[in-house]
This record gives structure tokens, sequence and C-alpha cells, in this order.
């Protein structure tokens, strides 16, 4: 629990076990981590908490200090096997920052590759992961992702 933070702020204590968010319940840190990378900065979200044993429901507003990083197949399976974080261009411009794939995996048989940045999905250009979560919420039956590999820019299909 980082002092200052948006959950120390909330009443979030050190013991503290978070049970779901905005009330879905929630399997793993991962989880949590992941569906909070992919909220915008500023939004107010509901943790439910188990304290000593006693259900406690807090509101937290999330900062930008929040970790953006987050599992891809979180946000859709297509893109399994990769870890994604808000990232920056060269020329100052935001993005989706590939930081691994996983040999083999959905996203690597796509053809994503490790420090690819991603700018479009479908036509709309995404600058956060929670940009391109509200794109891929509509479920697509193809997803064309814009990417900036290098110096080049590519488009890759993915079902």
């Amino acid at each position: 629990m980082l002092p200052g933070s948006g959950s120390a702020k909330a009443g979030v204590k050190a013991g503290d076990i978070i049970t779901s968010l905005n009330g879905k319940p929630l399997n793993s840190f991962a989880e949590l981590r992941s569906r909070i990378a992919t909220t915008e900065p500023g939004t107010k979200v509901k943790l439910g908490l188990l304290r000593n044993g006693k259900p406690l429901e807090v509101e937290v507003t999330l900062d930008t200090s929040t970790s953006s990083s987050a599992s891809a197949e979180m946000i859709t399976p297509a893109l399994e096997g990769a870890t994604l974080s808000d990232g920056q261009l060269k020329d100052g411009g935001k993005g989706i920052k590939i930081d691994e794939v996983v040999k083999g995996s959905p996203a690597a048989q796509a053809g994503l590759q490790k420090d690819d940045v991603i700018i479009g999905v479908n036509r709309d250009r995404v600058n956060s992961i929670a940009e391109m979560r509200k794109v891929l919420a509509a479920k697509p039956a193809i997803i064309a992702l814009q990417i900036i590999r290098g110096n080049e820019s590519l488009y890759l299909l993915m079902r």
C-alpha cells in the first residue's frame, strides 16, 4: 500500500483482501491489476474488501500513478500471450506497447513482437489500453491492429 495512493486515500489498509471490482468478483491479483490498468485515471471504482473477515466496500479514484500494464487476454482472447502497457512513440505520440509475447501464443502467431506499439484498432486511433478495451468491447469478429515496429507502420489481422 503506497501512502497517498488512491486506495490509501479511500481507506484500504494493509491486510485487507480485495475480493471484487465494481461488483465483479476477482480471481487473482493479476486480474485486479489488469482490470485497473485498462481503466482511465480519474475513474471512480468500487472495491469489495474483506477486513478482519468482514465484508466492506470502498470507493477509490484511480490516479495516474496506477500501474498501466495488462495481460492482453483480459482485453481479447486473440491477444493471449502478450503483455501490454501504455507507451510512448519516439515522436511523442501515445500507444500500447507490447512488453512481452509468449512464444507460440495466439499473439505470437498473429505476428505481434516485443516492443511493437499498437496505435490503432479497427480504424480507431488508440492511445491507451483503456481506449483499446473500449474499441474491442463490441467483440468484432476480425481485429485489425495498426502497429509501429521500429520505423515501419504495419497492419495485423486477428480473429
